[in-house]
């Protein structure tokens, strides 16, 4: 099966993501001869959308923002070289990397095109569940991967249809 992003049910503060996250794969799955560049263009705007759209991604050593990537058979195509700051950089970045590694390989065994796409931090879900904080980012919010794929949908579908090879 050919995904854009993949998601875990848990409890039910992780239930929208999951069904947001199904509900895109279920609209990706429907286009046919679906390619690399296709997901690699979806990518750009999900993380565009993070970035300028509120609510954006929070910033507070800047490490979550720098722990974003994208993966296809292809390599990583955003997240190679994270700049991680502050006395846990070097864990972070040795994180960063066996995540990768251990994504790409998942990635090459697929038999169609496959990219995964996320945030290495091991604190990311907290902070993307943490709907009552302030966060010191201007814009920055809650639900910040979440609010990005429901807003751009439609956007997402029409780039990988788009691409796909007909």
């Amino acid at each position: 099966m050919s995904r854009l992003l993949t998601g875990k049910k848990g409890g039910t503060k992780a239930n929208s993501l999951y069904n947001v996250l199904n509900n895109l794969n279920s609209e990706i799955r429907g286009i046919e001869k679906r390619t690399t560049k296709g997901f690699i263009r979806a990518a750009i705007v999900i993380h565009r959308a993070m970035e300028t759209e509120e609510p954006k991604i929070p910033v507070d050593t800047a490490n979550l923002r720098h722990s974003w990537f994208s993966i296809t058979a292809h390599g990583v195509q955003d997240g190679s070289n994270p700049a991680f700051k502050g006395p846990n950089a070097g864990e972070m970045n040795k994180n960063h990397s066996a995540t990768l590694a251990q994504l790409r390989a998942m990635v090459m065994g697929s038999q169609k095109p496959m990219m995964i796409m996320g945030f290495t931090a091991s604190y990311a879900w907290f902070v993307h569940e943490m709907v009552d904080a302030s966060f010191q980012r201007p814009g920055a919010g809650s639900k910040f991967l979440e609010s990005a794929l429901t807003r751009k949908k439609m956007e997402i579908v029409e780039v990988i249809r788009q691409e796909a090879h007909v």
